[in-house]
């Protein structure tokens, strides 16, 4: 589940002593969840700048799949791609790719579009839908009903009521993204 709140906590790093370098590590809330990078760095300039570099990121990722920021690309395929074909940035065509071929391995256990139900649950407020509210929209639940079209880069939903959240699948991506931004900043051992 993602945030609507934009958290980017100032640095606050621990070092334990080591031989040429230390362990620095931090935490921020992105994504809805607590962010948690630990990395050896040569200094703590390296070591600040490259944990920033990952709540960056997180954020960023967290901006662009947000189901409950409305200006998210996510919001903006759930409002539109019921509708009509909507073009959508490669970042976004690669994760939907990836999410669809999961959903096949898993045989629909593993189902992005279960947000078609889901979004009417509010566990903090203790809301759920009725019955006739989830019979009604079951029908939208389905990756098959998902159409990726890889000249236009672009999603449509085959049926009206299609929602996804992209929460099962985001935060590995934003890992992903994470270490790769440490490793090109020479970041040899790091824990995200």
């Amino acid at each position: 589940m993602f945030s609507c709140v934009a958290l980017l906590l100032p640095v606050t790093l621990y070092a334990a002593e080591r031989s040429s370098g230390d362990w620095y590590s931090d935490s921020a809330g992105i994504m809805g969840t607590n962010i948690y990078v630990e990395v050896w760095a040569d200094s703590q300039q390296q070591a600040e700048d490259s944990i920033q570099s990952v709540f960056a990121e997180m954020e960023r990722i967290n901006q662009l799949m947000s189901p409950y920021i409305e200006s998210s690309e996510l919001s903006e395929i759930n409002r539109r791609a019921g509708i009509q074909p909507v073009s959508i940035s490669a970042e976004m065509y690669n994760l939907l790719a990836l999410s669809q071929h999961y959903s096949e391995l898993s045989e629909g256990a593993f189902d992005v579009t279960y947000a078609s139900v889901g979004y009417l649950f509010n566990y903090r407020q203790q809301k759920k839908p009725d019955d006739k509210q989830i019979d009604a929209l079951l029908p939208a639940i389905n990756y098959q009903l998902i159409v990726l079209d890889d000249d236009k880069k672009s999603v449509f939903f085959k049926h009206k009521d299609v929602k996804i959240d992209l929460g099962g699948i985001a935060k590995g991506h934003a890992v992903d993204n994470a270490i790769q931004i440490l490793r090109e900043q020479g970041i040899e051992h790091a824990l995200v």
